[in-house]
């Protein structure tokens, strides 16, 4: 019903924000929304292919307007949008979160919240809390602190979110 809510308020209003985010939404765009819907919004939608290890699947980039894009995974089988992600920091969520803010500004607004980072597929970082995942950057951090991923939170505390991910 928010993704709703959002949508009226674009249409009035184009660039009227922040937007809200949360673990179901960025913005005007919510997970298990049909790629139907999406296509029928009055927002700029890019479509391309993504394919990675073990399929391709559609990739949607949501302009909502100048400035504040979201990316957005569909499941190719039911059209459904699966992952949303955003580095624009006009998604903002109601404890005031948005990308680009730092690890220790983040546990300041999300105490419960847990910095995870290791060495899945590939190196990852990130600050995790409520339903969302923030990205880090990770330059300049050894590699050590992901190969045994403990004991790095400290080199971390002052590193920036790059994206705001919903999934």
């Amino acid at each position: 019903m928010s993704a709703l809510l959002f949508a009226a308020a674009i249409a009035g209003s184009p660039c009227a924000g922040p937007f809200s985010a949360d673990a179901h939404h960025i913005g005007p765009v919510a997970l298990n929304q049909s790629v139907a819907a999406l296509r029928a919004s009055s927002l700029t939608i890019a479509r391309t292919v993504v394919t990675d290890d073990c399929c391709q699947h559609a990739h949607y980039r949501i302009t909502v307007c100048p400035g504040l894009a979201i990316d957005a995974d569909a499941d190719e089988h039911d059209q459904t949008l699966v992952a949303l992600s955003t580095a624009s920091a006009g998604f903002v969520t109601r404890n005031g979160a948005h990308a680009g803010l730092t690890v220790r500004a983040l546990k300041a607004l999300y105490p419960g919240g847990k910095l995870r980072y290791g060495s899945g597929e590939g190196l990852y970082a990130a600050f995790v809390a409520d339903g969302l995942s923030f990205a880090l950057d990770t330059a300049g951090i050894p590699d050590s602190c992901f190969t045994a991923a403990t004991g790095c939170d400290a080199r971390f505390a002052d590193r920036r979110s790059l994206e705001l991910d919903v999934n």
